[in-house]
């Protein structure tokens, strides 16, 4: 659920801030401060939206990426936020299977890491408080890695996201596929992951 966005009087001046839609309990849950029901723009804690990405790896070691809808040439792994309520492990399961259509069971997770964290650019920061509603500057992201059974079948897209797939060796993907704002993060996790020093161009 979206926040709304209100203005309210602090010191006799108009204040910015987005009302908590979670219980408190949620807000809690995804290392959120709510406090009475809002958060205060004017000193706020930096917050980073719950996110998890899903790398799905063939039996020959190949890597899946997907090109974002509308946006050629823009190619990442199957990624999506954490609903509330919802743990990491379900979320991913959840966003593979909604973007790619791979079920559960027909892979098996071998490994994740936390810790990667982006800040969105002011063009993207703007959409995501104007539009969305979300006090959220960033993204805090769980990779997980994902080792497709043998008769696993083929990608089915979700065309709202991904318009087309492909396989690469993790040692191919190219940083220029990306935005700016998450080339960091992807250096990051393709050398934790795969020992792989990405290359922008």
């Amino acid at each position: 659920a979206a926040s709304d966005v209100y203005k309210r009087q602090v010191g006799g001046k108009s204040v910015k801030g987005f009302f908590c839609p979670f219980s408190t309990g949620l807000w809690k849950e995804h290392g959120w401060k709510c406090g009475k029901g809002y958060v205060n723009e004017q000193g706020m804690e930096r917050l980073y939206r719950p996110n998890v990405a899903g790398m799905m790896v063939r039996q020959d070691g190949k890597l899946l990426i997907c090109e974002r809808s509308g946006q050629k040439g823009a190619w990442q792994f199957p990624q999506g936020g954490i609903d509330p309520g919802e743990t990491a492990l379900e979320a991913v399961r959840r966003e593979i299977g909604e973007e790619v259509g791979v079920l559960p069971s027909q892979y098996d997770i071998v490994e994740s890491r936390k810790g990667y964290c982006y800040d969105y650019p002011p063009e993207v920061l703007e959409y995501v408080r104007e539009k969305r509603r979300q006090p959220f500057v960033g993204q805090a992201q769980e990779y997980f890695l994902c080792r497709l059974h043998a008769d696993a079948p083929e990608p089915v897209l979700d065309d709202r996201e991904f318009c087309d797939y492909k396989w690469i060796a993790p040692a191919e993907f190219k940083l220029e596929w990306l935005p700016e704002f998450k080339k960091k993060v992807y250096a990051r996790v393709l050398e934790d992951f795969f020992n792989v020093r990405a290359r922008d161009k």
